[in-house]
């Protein structure tokens, strides 16, 4: 086995959330004439590879060995964790649909930025060195800092951003350091 056998989960993961980006860049002009179904369109297909990840969990290599050779480590805790990281995933795209009708938002934006702090989640708890916890963990930080200010047109949400980012920064920085 080489050191891309135990992340094959994450790269089609990081594959398709690339791939949603990238069609949601692409089509959101002409999908916001028609009434805002794009994020509908997008969030289904978005819980449906979810839906399909969660079922392809089980059929993933285990770590044998305790080594720093892998990229990451696959045990079989990590799988519940994975597990409850992409349910709470669905959770939060569910939850935006309801959101969304409410206050007429049409971005696709939500989905990627979840899809990737969830990606991060992911990352981190099968990171088995520091750069990769690190590197995961500012992903995810990063996906968290933007959602915390979707709410463009609060004074509220814009503090609770800026809040967030410095303490962010300021442990990042401990943990660089």
């Amino acid at each position: 086995m080489n050191k891309f056998d135990y992340c094959t989960l994450e790269i089609i993961y990081t594959t398709f959330a690339l791939l949603l980006l990238g069609f949601g860049a692409q089509y959101n002009r002409s999908f916001l004439s028609y009434g805002g179904s794009q994020v509908n369109i997008f969030s289904f297909v978005a819980l449906y590879m979810l839906v399909l990840l969660l079922t392809l969990i089980p059929y993933g290599p285990i770590s044998t060995s305790d080594t720093s050779e892998e990229l990451f480590r696959n045990q079989p805790s990590n799988y519940i964790f994975t597990c409850f990281i992409i349910l709470g995933t669905l959770v939060a795209i569910v939850s935006f649909q309801s959101y969304q009708q409410k206050f007429k938002i049409g971005s696709f934006e939500y989905l990627v930025l979840t899809m990737f702090g969830s990606l991060g989640l992911i990352a981190l708890d099968k990171a088995s060195d520091l750069l990769l916890f690190y590197l995961s963990l500012e992903l995810a930080s990063f996906c968290f800092y933007i959602l915390s200010t979707y709410k463009r047109d609060s004074s509220y949400a814009t503090e609770a951003g800026l809040k967030f980012f410095l303490l962010g920064a300021l442990g990042s920085g401990f943990l660089l350091f």
